[in-house]
């Protein structure tokens, strides 16, 4: 009777260490991400991601006025206050978030992408060379190797078209949208005088590459040009961004 009752006991002992070992390993896992699933900054603003190439692109713009690491972004409306600015700064086309940054999203100087602190974590504001890479990967006739792909001003055949949302730019200058990347025209912010321009008409947006103390690249898309535009433009100036990531192999 006590060899049995031994035999029940270390049975039961048995039972519950093999369960409590599974309970850890299942802890101690790494969970599953869904990289398909929609990404939200600090704010809260949630993004679509797509893949187009190697990488992940947020759908849209950014929207976000706080960096990564919980610290504010300066939002500017003066027109003085942002041409004098020399630190991190954003604002909505025409100070009106309501009107126009659910659209368009937040306008951003390069200081502010210069942090490293404006995409979500795991996301990054893309480079020049990655901008290029997606630039190769849709364009029909040129490729990144081709000689005539690397004109610094306009890039392409239809690469411009292929990413320009099918609605929001006017004189019916939509673009095909090919990839769901819907870029929108939403214009710029100048650090020469703070006024606002191009909205309708055309869309910036920042690389995180720098050109010089002064200038860095950036890509600009026109509603009557079915290009790209790339051009190191003053750091000051306001425009749109939007965060990439690898995409794990």
């Amino acid at each position: 009777m006590k060899r049995i009752r031994t035999g029940i006991f270390l049975s039961v002992m048995l039972t519950a260490f093999l369960i409590f070992s599974a309970s850890c390993e299942k802890d101690n896992e790494e969970p599953d991400e869904n990289i398909d699933a929609p990404v939200t900054d600090v704010d809260g603003n949630i993004y679509t991601p797509i893949e187009i190439g190697n990488y992940q692109w947020m759908v849209e713009n950014l929207k976000t006025t706080t960096y990564n690491d919980g610290t504010e972004i300066p939002i500017i409306s003066s027109n003085s206050e942002w041409a004098d600015q020399n630190e991190g700064a954003c604002t909505w086309y025409h100070n009106n978030d309501e009107s126009y940054g659910k659209t368009y999203g937040a306008l951003y100087n390069w200081h502010a992408v210069n942090t490293g602190k404006l995409c979500p974590a795991g996301w990054r504001v893309p480079t020049d060379d990655e901008w290029k890479a997606l630039e190769g990967f849709i364009d029909e006739k040129y490729g990144t190797e081709d000689p005539e792909w690397d004109n610094t001003l306009f890039r392409g055949h239809n690469a411009g078209d292929v990413l320009k949302s099918t609605s929001g730019w006017e004189e019916e200058g939509n673009g095909s949208d090919d990839y769901g990347f819907s870029a929108y025209p939403g214009g710029r912010r100048s650090f020469v005088n703070g006024d606002f321009y191009s909205e309708g008409s055309r869309g910036f947006w920042w690389t995180a590459s720098e050109l010089d103390d002064t200038y860095s690249w950036s890509r600009s898309m026109y509603y009557d040009s079915d290009n790209i535009s790339r051009v190191g433009l003053n750091k000051g100036s306001g425009f749109s961004v939007r965060c990439i990531r690898d995409i794990d192999e």
